[in-house]
């Protein structure tokens, strides 16, 4: 992938750029984007995941890791 991307407020030749790096059409996001307050249930449901994948998977796995803006304590994230 390109880390030398143009200053993203210049859209034309940020466009150009990622489309090296897309397969198919650029696509405009065509949906909100909910963030929202951290919920304290997440590392909950993040355990129930992992023990669901590790009961499918058995002893085929070495680790199952919670990643990504939910598995932050406090921090807004976009869940879904």
């Amino acid at each position: 992938m390109n880390t030398s991307l143009p200053d993203p407020t210049d859209l034309a030749a940020y466009e150009k750029e990622l489309a090296k790096d897309t397969i198919g059409q650029l696509q405009p996001l065509a949906a909100s984007i909910d963030v929202l307050d951290y919920d304290p249930t997440w590392p909950g449901l993040y355990e129930s995941e992992a023990a669901r994948i590790r009961s499918i998977l058995k002893g085929r796995i070495v680790r199952i890791e919670h990643v990504g803006s939910t598995s932050v304590p406090g921090l807004p994230a976009k869940p879904f």
